[in-house]
Parts: C-alpha cells; structure tokens; sequence
C-alpha cells in the first residue's frame, strides 16, 4: 500500500466589528493522492473482507463561518456554519468496483451550530441559563455511498441551567442533552461478509445534575 499524501491549501480572516462581534471565516482546499480508506476486497477463502486500501485521488474543498456577539456582558450568542464538498476523483477498489465521483464517508455537506447564554447575577450567586444545538446533512459512512450505511440530516438540541456560589467555590449545574430525543447513527460499517451490518447510535435524551466544587 502506498503512503497517503495531502496538498493543503488554508486562507482565513479573523475581524473585531464594533468591540462586540467576533467573526472569523476560512477556506480550504484538500488534495488527496493514494488516500487510505477502508474497502471490500477478496480474502484468502474468497469472501469479501474489510481491507485498509488506497483512494487513486480525492478533493475536498469548502468554507466554514464563525461569529460570536456580545451586545451585553451578560449576553452571549455563538453561530458557526460549514459547506464542504467532497468527492473520490479517481478510486477503484480491489474488487474492480469504480467509485470514481463518490461522496467521501462521514463527511457532511453542511452543519450549522449555535448557542446563546444570559447571566443572571445575584446575591446568592450568578445563574447562567444556556441552549445550544446543531444541525448536520447527510452522511455516508462507507466509501461507495450505500444508503444503509448512511445517516439523514439531523438537529440535536440542548439545555442547561448553572448555578455558582458567590465565593465561586460551589457550582451546580441541571442539564439535558439531545431534548427531542432525536435518533441518529454516528458511525456504521459493512459487516456483509459476517452477515451483518454493525450501526453505532448517537447518544439518546439525557439529563442529569452535576456538582463541581473548586478550592481556589
């Protein structure tokens, strides 16, 4: 197998606007030549196995957005998008199979993520109450693009509400993680020569309460 070689190509911008909004953005370009990827190719008894092999040529190439405003201490709110596009140039797998023109695997076109969090200060100790979440497009785990060993565009959500004791010694925090209880898969691979596919999911609603106590 031969060594895996990458051409990089990386511009970004980073601004301060009005003292209160932070925005960065970047563009990338990726050159792949003899990527390593993971393909089906003949064993010694003649089924099908997982085999670590080299992607001819491949590209990725995309934008990614960040930007953080604070209109008051108290206030803060986070947004970051990305596109990326992403395709085997050139890739035929030990099996003759052509892959040419595919889509990379776990490799999204878009995803947008964002989070605003107010503070509440008191006398009994500064609230922060917190949501946060993200969305992802489509992505195909495996390198020929099958629908099975795929997962749909989805939004995961999140909350928390924390408390910290004025000395900042003490702090609790009530969270919950994936709040509409949304069904994903975060990876999966082709098992077919065992008979199987093998799909790992994504962490279910979650909730709980966690108490951190600093000494400092």
């Amino acid at each position: 197998m031969d060594p895996e070689t990458l051409l990089s190509y990386e511009l970004g911008l980073k601004s301060e606007l009005g003292g209160h909004l932070r925005l960065n953005l970047s563009a990338f370009y990726y050159d792949f030549t003899d990527q390593q990827v993971f393909v089906l190719a003949s064993g010694d008894s003649g089924v099908p196995v997982q085999q670590l092999s080299n992607a001819a040529a491949s590209t990725l190439y995309g934008l990614e957005m960040e930007a953080v405003w604070q209109p008051v201490e108290e206030l803060v709110v986070q947004l970051g998008a990305g596109y990326t596009h992403s395709e085997f140039d050139e890739f035929e797998t030990p099996l003759g199979e052509d892959l040419s023109g595919g889509t990379l695997p776990s490799a999204p076109e878009t995803n947008v993520n964002a989070m605003i969090a107010y503070t509440i200060p008191s006398s009994i100790g500064a609230w922060v109450l917190e949501a946060d979440g993200k969305y992802q497009s489509k992505q195909y785990f495996s390198v020929n693009n099958d629908p099975i060993l795929s997962q749909g565009a989805y939004t995961i959500a999140n909350a928390h509400v924390e408390w910290t004791a004025p000395n900042e010694h003490v702090a609790v925090t009530a969270w919950v993680r994936n709040l509409a209880d949304e069904e994903y898969l975060v990876s999966a691979f082709d098992l077919a020569s065992f008979g199987w596919n093998q799909w790992v999911v994504g962490e279910p609603r979650t909730y709980g309460v966690t108490l951190e106590y600093h000494t400092h």
